[in-house]
């Protein structure tokens, strides 16, 4: 199946096999998967090992990761890739092994989301932006990310955040001058990468933020 949405999985305990887009992951104990939307997928679990889905909207990921996406990190990348790019990553895994941290971080969250008092989405959101600070602080360099991993692909992630950053009064030459680019290169490189003209994807990035 897929989804619309993006997708967090967590080993809690045991173990559990993904096969994403016809590949076989096997998957242990403190292991933290994060896939895109449109991304074809299943989960098997077999025996009483413990594994948490947690299905995120699109606009909520990026109201949380909001002062992730100012760092080159491997989180940011991922997220913007997976919006904007043409060929996005199926999926980024952490591993956390017995993390009592992170661990104990997903307990409330289930709590929270079970007990539904008084601001729990507000602690819900911010036990969320925990986590996956603790995993790019302890666990980023042993992360797997199947792609974006080329020189280029970092700078047209950097290109289509300097967008992200400044769509309110961004154009064309701007960008050109930011990256030492001519105009026509830029506009190629744009449409390369995401598919889309310069004019098009500054009005997706204003619609999304116009909704979130």
């Amino acid at each position: 199946h897929s989804h619309t949405f993006f997708e967090l999985t967590y080993v809690y305990d045991g173990h559990c096999t993904q096969l994403i887009n016809d590949r076989q992951i096997e998957l242990t104990t403190g292991d933290f998967i994060l896939m895109p939307p449109e991304v074809h997928h299943s989960v098997s679990v077999f025996d009483e090992s413990i594994v948490i889905q947690i299905p995120v909207k699109k606009n909520t990921l990026e109201n949380i990761f909001f002062n992730f996406l100012h760092d080159n990190n491997i989180i940011s990348m991922f997220f913007i890739n997976s919006i904007y790019a043409q060929n996005v990553n199926d999926y980024i895994i952490f591993h956390s092994g017995n993390d009592f941290h992170i661990k104990t971080a997903v307990t409330f969250l289930l709590l929270e989301n079970m007990n539904r008092e008084y601001y729990w989405i507000s602690c819900m959101t911010n036990t969320i932006m925990n986590i996956f600070g603790l995993l790019l602080r302890c666990y980023s360099k042993s992360a797997d990310l199947p792609a974006f991993t080329r020189k280029e692909d970092v700078q047209r992630f950097g290109l289509i955040r300097f967008i992200q950053e400044n769509y309110t009064d961004i154009n064309l030459g701007m960008i050109a001058e930011k990256f030492h680019y001519t105009p026509e290169y830029t506009s190629k490189i744009i449409k390369e990468y995401t598919g889309m003209t310069f004019k098009q994807i500054l009005q997706k990035i204003r619609i999304e933020r116009a909704e979130s």
